[in-house]
């Protein structure tokens, strides 16, 4: 269980991932690209608990409701990430 902020701790992830994003890779040496590599889909897959970790919650809070929707898939579909305004209920 985390307990630090939060918050702060995912806009640093999304900090780090911009960076990893504007990285230009194709001068890495090979055994760099190998590590990377493993190492990245590594944290993709320690990313993807955290993101199923709070999908449960905001599921058992009926949170989607909030927003109009009728259920937490049905706030997940549309397309993740958009502002919650232009997405269809």
């Amino acid at each position: 269980m985390c307990t630090g902020d939060e918050a702060g701790g995912v806009e640093s992830v999304r900090a780090g991932l911009a960076g990893l994003i504007d990285a230009d890779v194709s001068m890495l040496a090979d055994d760099v690209v190998r590590e990377e590599l493993a190492l990245l889909l590594a944290a993709a897959n320690q990313l993807h608990a955290a993101v199923l970790a709070r999908a449960a919650v905001f599921d058992a809070r009926g949170l989607a409701e909030q927003d109009g929707f009728r259920t937490a898939r049905t706030w997940l579909q549309p397309s993740a990430g958009s502002p919650r305004g232009r997405r269809r209920r």
